[in-house]
């Protein structure tokens, strides 16, 4: 049950839950003391006798000093850290991040992409730099197979067939190591948006965290890419309907810690109820990344990572997570 009632003072509209009745709190808009009413909107006897730890509002103990994102205190409205225990202007405890917690929720676009642009902003070089590394890292790993291809195309334009057909061989030998090293990248790149969206704490190097994710995202994204496949064979529109239905499966995936390919019946309940306005979050991600390319390709360094995080945001709030934005 919740406790909604106005400072006396500035008349600030606050709420609370009725647990917090009799407890004093400091008002954000005026800096008066306040007591919590009962729900009946009337004292308790014991309020005015309140310990003295209650006189004033303790200071959040943050998690982390790197989440940059803010949210909204249920109580008093200010915003405050997403990383932060407590609320700073009227002390009101707030919940713990939620992860894995399996709920769900209907989303709004704007109100998506809004958060994620907020978060974006909060941790702009942090999420770019995530990114980059992680398309140069997969950039990389297809380097020994263009090598291997480039010679052999080279050796058959001279006319030596034998050696070309083989560097060409070789060549393709070092396919799977390129989309192993991208399987492993990206699973961290997913860890870090996640993290960046809820605004917890990250580093560079949750890109290398990713390793225990790594044999269920390939199978998964096996399955996903045949289903689509296979509903794009028979009709365009059932290969879109499915790729919305299971999209947000890696972020599942990470979040959850399913085992086996779970993950992508799990993101199936996540998008129920959710698959036009998720097309419509999709769709705008895509046209951002467009506008990316058109200024001149450059522009992509940043709308890349927007979108990531947008995407990630999305997901959050379909499970009903808290956001940084």
């Amino acid at each position: 049950m919740t406790i909604n009632f106005s400072c006396e003072i500035c008349g600030k509209t606050l709420s609370t839950s009725d647990e917090k009745a009799g407890r004093k709190a400091k008002c954000p808009g005026c800096g008066e003391m306040l007591i919590v009413p009962s729900p009946e909107g009337v004292a308790t006897s014991d309020e005015v006798d309140l310990p003295d730890e209650f006189d004033a509002p303790a200071l959040p103990r943050k998690r982390s000093s790197s989440g940059g994102g803010k949210i909204p205190c249920p109580m008093c409205g200010e915003k405050v850290s997403a990383a932060a225990d407590k609320c700073e202007f009227c002390g009101e405890p707030l919940e713990p991040q939620k992860s894995g917690g399996g709920g769900h929720a209907i989303i709004e676009v704007g109100d998506v992409i809004t958060a994620g642009w907020n978060a974006f902003k909060a941790e702009m070089g942090l999420s770019i730099g995530i990114v980059i590394i992680a398309a140069l890292i997969g950039g990389m790993s297809g380097v020994p197979q263009g090598i291997f291809n480039g010679i052999g195309e080279m050796m058959i334009k001279q006319g030596d067939q034998q050696t070309g057909l083989l560097m060409q061989g070789i060549g393709l030998l070092f396919m799977p190591v390129a989309y192993a090293v991208q399987f492993f990248i990206t699973c961290g790149q997913t860890m870090g948006m996640l993290k960046i969206a809820r605004g917890e704490a990250v580093e560079i190097g949750v890109l290398f965290q990713g390793g225990k994710y790594f044999w269920r995202c390939v199978g998964a994204s096996i399955v996903f890419g045949l289903m689509v496949g296979l509903g794009t064979l028979l009709c365009i529109v059932p290969g879109i309907i499915v790729a919305l239905m299971f999209a947000p499966f890696l972020f599942v995936l990470i979040d959850e810690d399913l085992p086996g390919i779970d993950c992508l019946w799990r993101a199936k309940e996540v998008t129920e109820g959710n698959k036009l306005s998720y097309f419509v979050v999709l769709l705008a991600c895509g046209g951002i990344n467009l506008l990316g390319l058109l200024a001149l390709c450059v522009g992509l360094i940043f709308t890349i990572p927007l979108t990531n995080l947008i995407s990630a945001v999305a997901y959050c709030k379909m499970t009903g997570q808290r956001t940084a934005g």
